[in-house]
């Protein structure tokens, strides 16, 4: 616990966190995003991950894109919608500190996309992996959006529990 007062060192700044999902947080929620003229930043989301970028708190990109096991766009095409992203959050002086998709689907599409995966929300692999990748400490991490009666404790994730999570 840091109290009032207290030095903080950039390393204890930087490891707490932002998990935000994409659609219908980060732009606007228009089904399958399966050209990057589809994508549009949402205007919250632009004032928003610029104060976390000041606070120093990576935000941090997790979504499931299903399109791709579905067949309705490819890897390359969520390339590009990924590239739109960024590129509309820097024009507003946003930065994502990474992304992490999922593009399996448990039911559809064929291998390697039709998966049972641990990485599909509300699964935690996304945010494990994230996790550890970033050197996140894990009890000041945070995902929006996370509905209160959709949130379980870190500690309960990392035993097995399934996202979306908020820490209180």
């Amino acid at each position: 616990m840091i109290k009032h007062g207290a030095r903080i060192t950039l390393r204890e700044v930087t490891t707490a966190a932002l998990f935000l999902d994409r659609d219908g947080t980060l732009s606007e929620e228009v089904g399958y995003v399966n050209h990057p003229s589809r994508l549009r930043v949402l205007r919250r989301a632009a004032e928003a991950v610029p104060r976390l970028n000041q606070a120093a708190v990576p935000a941090v990109l997790v979504t499931n894109q299903s399109g791709i096991a579905r067949g309705y766009f490819s890897a390359d095409v969520l390339s590009l919608v990924n590239a739109s992203l960024i590129d509309q959050l820097s024009v507003e002086g946003a930065h994502l500190a990474a992304l992490y998709m999922c593009s399996h689907h448990p039911r559809e599409g064929e291998p390697p996309y039709r998966l049972e995966c641990d990485c599909r929300k509300p699964k935690p692999g996304m945010l494990l992996k994230a996790a550890s990748d970033l050197g996140l400490a894990q009890r000041r991490v945070f995902r929006a959006p996370a509905p209160p009666a959709q949130s379980v404790p870190w500690g309960e994730v990392r035993k097995g529990g399934e996202a979306p999570l908020r820490v209180p």
